[in-house]
């Protein structure tokens, strides 16, 4: 049985390096057809050696796309911009990959629209128009929030109620309500996993992990910890869930900006189980990684 042939699209994000690095790995190349073919908008200053092959697409282009994922058995998609997913869908239609793993990474979407629609549904849209009319095994990776020593959940702590500007903390309804936490590695792991299956068709359409669980007092109790030049923190009140929701929706009702986003984000965490940043319970931990079998899971802090 030959080897899978994986193009990956989109390499500048959080999660592009730590991807080629498990692609790559002595623990995970020889499971592929190499190189790795990484679609960018600019590989001027990318060098294509035996394990990676750049191919640069600076443009909306289904042709193109069409022409650098034909022959691909797996297409992994790390974009950002929702712009690009309709020139996706129309390229998959065509080329037709045997696995389709897009950019989801981060809520079980499906959960939490039922908290409040509208904000990344566009996600769960895209995954499922590719499953229905390009035929292409589509699998969706929620992964909660990312964990980044010195980024997410460490420095930039605004989804557990601290704010920078005033010092002040503002929790959501329970800050002890836990939800899960994933490192970049081990998304990357886990990615690298799932390629690796030798049938594709078996991998469930929604693949939920984590790599650890937290909660809003832990995350902002750990920065304080780790900021001992701040000043006291003084905790506000904390604001009901359902409170929160209602400023929520309002606040990203004229469009995306970063510190609604943030609330957003807050909001599912101290919503809970099944409401998209809790899959405790629900989870494929197991699936992709038995007993620990392949590697250890991450813990935060």
């Amino acid at each position: 049985m030959s080897k899978p042939v994986i193009a990956i699209i989109g390499i500048n994000g959080n999660l592009g390096s730590p991807v080629i690095k498990q692609l790559t790995s002595p623990q995970f190349k020889d499971n592929f057809s190499l190189p790795i073919k990484a679609i960018t908008r600019d590989a001027s200053k990318k060098l294509t050696d035996e394990l990676i092959e750049y191919i640069e697409i600076n443009e909306l282009n289904v042709e193109k796309y069409v022409q650098a994922l034909t022959g691909v058995d797996v297409v992994i998609s790390l974009v950002g911009p929702r712009q690009i997913l309709d020139t996706l869908a129309e390229a998959l239609k065509i080329a037709k990959p045997k696995l389709y793993i897009p950019s989801q990474f981060g809520t079980l979407i499906a959960d939490g629209e039922k908290v409040i629609s509208g904000v990344v549904g566009y996600k769960d849209k895209h995954s499922q128009r590719v499953r229905d009319e390009a035929g292409v095994k589509t699998v969706d990776i929620s992964t909660s929030l990312f964990c980044v020593p010195g980024s997410f959940l460490y420095e930039l702590v605004g989804c557990a109620g601290y704010d920078r500007d005033t010092n002040q903390i503002t929790y959501i309804g329970d800050e002890n309500t836990k939800f899960g936490t994933s490192s970049l590695i081990d998304i990357a792991k886990v990615i690298a996993i799932l390629v690796s299956k030798s049938n594709y068709q078996d991998i469930p359409n929604n693949v939920n992990i984590y790599s650890d669980i937290t909660s809003q007092r832990e995350i902002v109790d750990h920065y304080v910890g780790t900021h001992p030049d701040i000043q006291p923190v003084k905790q506000l009140p904390n604001i009901p869930l359902d409170e929160a929701i209602v400023q929520v929706k309002k606040a990203l009702a004229n469009g995306f900006s970063m510190k609604p986003f943030m609330k957003y984000l807050q909001v599912l965490s101290a919503a809970g189980e099944g409401k998209g940043l809790a899959f405790i319970d629900n989870n494929h931990r197991e699936y992709v990684n038995p007993g620990e079998s392949i590697f250890t899971w991450t813990k935060y802090p």
